[in-house]
């Protein structure tokens, strides 16, 4: 599990500013009871002169909760939920009670609320990383328990409607092109994603499976274990392939699809053209996969799927490697790669939701008390002596956050599919030794 002592200080920072408590009265961070003996009092007191009021149960809650008294914060969190079920504060903590008490399905029906929460409210965003962080976390545990379980699934049907794709394997030396794989199986799972009557197996599911099984390593789709790949996701079909980049510009792709029911190989053929096309490629390879499972497309699910969602190769290659970085669990490395994304095309809205999405997963992956500590690390209130000032990087890394933001909506950006030109596609560079720092943050007016 990754902690908040292996971040980049400048997104730590960055993270704290975000989460300064909203409202004045909340409580500081203390470990015994006792130090909270008079606004115990004082809530108690709120609470029975309006018994319907959820504020003071919420805050009782809370205090419990950061006093590890977990079944007590428990049943206030639930009472105050039972008054008011969409304060998002409520939600978040008692999500984090039912962690404590080992509910952790209950906890992620909670945080996955968030959308219904206000973006001007931070535990919108709280509720959204706890949300993506306990689902890696119930992810790992359920694919452990379906290899602790393979003999008797492989002996069960699987759904052919139920597709997995694996990163296409790279078969070049410049090893700048390596992370490609990952995103062209990203847009590939994406496209089939589209068909209405497919399921597709989650990039992180089939991840874990590969790494539980030590699979990761080798080349991802063969037939040789296929078989027991698809048991173990529950896919009828698994599609994989491997590439090549010859020179600068000459992309090879090839790719097949295998049928775990009929335990047989479709070949889905071999594609070569400029790498400015990769694209195009790709979309005929999800066509030939939609062909040979035999399904007729609608007009509407043919339009989703030619959607091209960057035409610049440089972002994408950013992009891909922001997957590579998530995979491996690097979470505040892939950030910074699909921000280098976003920042390279800001119509690449795929890349600009992840950064949404993942600036501040690294925080929230802890443990509860991890949680609470990084939630209430800073006070609204004046610092407290000797306490450090906010650092001009963790401004610019704010105001960058901020920027991004405000307008970056996850899901498939609204410009025309297909018809763009592929003249602004640029050749990537080498690949630099360090990620690049964010550009300087947007010109803001005065005042706090």
């Amino acid at each position: 599990m990754i902690g908040p002592a292996r971040m980049a200080p400048g997104l730590l920072a960055m993270l704290m500013i975000f989460l300064l408590p909203t409202s004045c009265a909340s409580v500081r961070f203390m470990e015994d009871l006792a130090d909270y003996d008079d606004a115990v009092e004082d809530l108690e007191r709120q609470a029975a002169r309006n018994p319907s009021d959820p504020q003071p149960l919420r805050d009782l809650g809370i205090i419990y909760l950061r006093t590890n008294n977990f079944a007590k914060a428990n049943e206030l969190l639930q009472l105050a939920f039972s008054r008011d079920p969409d304060d998002p504060k409520i939600l978040f903590h008692l999500g984090l009670a039912n962690e404590t008490l080992g509910k952790q399905e209950t906890a992620r029906g909670l945080y996955e609320r968030y959308p219904d929460v206000s973006r001007l409210s931070p535990y919108r965003r709280l509720m959204a990383e706890r949300y993506a962080n306990l689902t890696r976390k119930i992810l790992h545990e359920a694919v452990r328990a379906r290899v602790a379980e393979e003999e008797r699934l492989i002996g069960e049907p699987v759904e052919p409607r139920i597709v997995a794709v694996y990163p296409l394997v790279y078969e070049g030396a410049d090893a700048q092109y390596a992370p490609l794989g990952r995103g062209l199986a990203e847009m590939i799972t994406i496209d089939l994603s589209q068909v209405d009557d497919l399921q597709l197996v989650e990039r992180a599911r089939l991840q874990t499976l590969l790494d539980e099984l030590t699979l990761a390593q080798d080349e991802h789709f063969d037939p040789a274990t296929a078989p027991r790949v698809g048991h173990l996701v529950g896919a009828g079909r698994l599609v994989g392939g491997v590439y090549n980049v010859l020179g600068q510009d000459d992309l090879q792709m090839g790719a097949a699809m295998w049928e775990t029911e009929r335990a047989g190989v479709a070949d889905l053929g071999t594609r070569a053209g400029a790498l400015r096309n990769l694209f195009e490629m790709e979309k005929e390879l999800v066509f030939s996969a939609i062909g040979a499972m035999g399904i007729e497309l609608t007009e509407e699910e043919r339009r989703r799927i030619e959607f091209i969602p960057t035409q610049n190769l440089q972002a994408f290659l950013a992009f891909s490697r922001g997957l590579e970085r998530e995979d491996a669990g690097a979470f505040d490395e892939a950030a910074r790669f699909y921000e280098q994304a976003f920042q390279l095309d800001p119509n690449f809205s795929l890349a600009g939701a992840r950064v949404d999405e993942l600036l501040g997963q690294v925080f929230m992956s802890g443990s509860v008390s991890e949680a609470l500590a990084v939630v209430y690390q800073h006070d609204p209130s004046p610092p407290a002596p000797g306490q450090p000032a906010l650092d001009p990087m963790a401004i610019r890394l704010q105001n960058l956050n901020t920027s991004i933001g405000s307008y970056v909506v996850p899901g498939i950006d609204a410009r025309e599919p297909a018809a763009e030109s592929g003249s602004t596609v640029v050749t990537p560079p080498e690949p630099p030794n360090s990620l690049p720092d964010p550009p300087p943050p947007p010109q803001t007016g005065g005042g706090g």
